[in-house]
């Protein structure tokens, strides 16, 4: 084995560049997998804040508790966007963030 002193590896050069710098908003996803049961209740907690939660109905589908969801946690107004999306057995909501940070 070969031993070098006083030297150290080379590395590539690094050219700077400039650019814009932005804030992304915050986006949480929440997803509801499954058939729901009669009598399952599904709840939201936003900002700290328990809000009224959705009980699930006979033939219910995860899309329709998602979308009853989404319409309350829209309501509070301290958020841009809650979308609902998916299908019968696996919906989400997508919540995203009022400002950036």
């Amino acid at each position: 084995m070969e031993s070098i002193k006083g030297s150290s590896p080379n590395s590539p050069n690094i050219t700077a560049t400039s650019g814009t710098v932005t804030s992304t908003k915050q986006v949480t996803r929440i997803n509801i997998n499954g058939v729901p049961t009669d009598g399952s209740i599904y709840s939201v907690t936003l900002n700290g804040t328990l809000l009224t939660p959705v009980v699930a109905g006979v033939g219910s589908t995860s899309l329709q508790i998602a979308q009853a969801l989404d319409d309350i946690i829209a309501a509070q107004g301290v958020i841009e966007s809650a979308v609902a999306s998916g299908a019968a057995a696996a919906a989400n909501i997508e919540v995203t963030g009022l400002t950036p940070g």
